[in-house]
């Protein structure tokens, strides 16, 4: 398989540099572990300018076990909102002259699912309710783009269903 090469965390990464990474195809995979540790590092993840990136691979996380919360939609909010866990806006102000990060939500998605299939070169089977794909479903207890978007991290699953098996309910 064709390889794919990216950086993670990318936190400090400016505009130019993800014009570089796009011009060189190297995808960018930003976490969100500043939710956690909104004083730790001196700017938040550069979601708007990654999105707004032509050419740029790039995909979204929330670090693992080491961010620790494990619900995308906890981070999805704070991507959308741009408010840490502790209700502080870090992506609004940004200290490289970004611009503010933050996303939609359907921005944010597309950074989890169809975005992120490209980093396991899965990009042509995974990411997208599409005839042909691989497709894991979930469903959930409240519509996250029907509500306010400080409620969108309230949202869970009450059914999980993972090559065809229920896997949680």
């Amino acid at each position: 398989a064709e390889r794919h090469s990216s950086m993670e965390h990318l936190n400090d990464a400016t505009v130019e540099d993800l014009a570089n990474m796009a011009e060189l195809g190297i995808g960018a995979g930003i976490q969100a572990v500043r939710f956690l540790f909104p004083d730790w590092q001196y700017s938040g993840p550069p979601y708007r300018a990654a999105v707004d990136t032509p050419g740029l691979n790039y995909g979204f996380g929330a670090d693992g076990m080491f961010a620790g919360h494990g619900n995308p939609l906890t981070t999805l909010q704070f991507m959308v909102t741009g408010e840490a866990h502790n209700g502080r806006d870090i992506l609004t102000d940004d200290p490289l002259d970004r611009g503010p990060q933050q996303i939609t939500l359907m921005e944010g998605l597309r950074g989890y699912t169809s975005n992120a299939a490209w980093f396991m070169r899965e990009e042509h089977e995974r990411g997208q309710l599409k005839e042909g794909f691989l497709a894991d479903l979930a469903i959930l207890n409240q519509d996250p783009f029907e509500v306010d978007a400080r409620q969108i991290g309230d949202t869970k699953a009450v059914l999980t269903i993972v090559d065809g098996v229920i896997v949680y309910s």
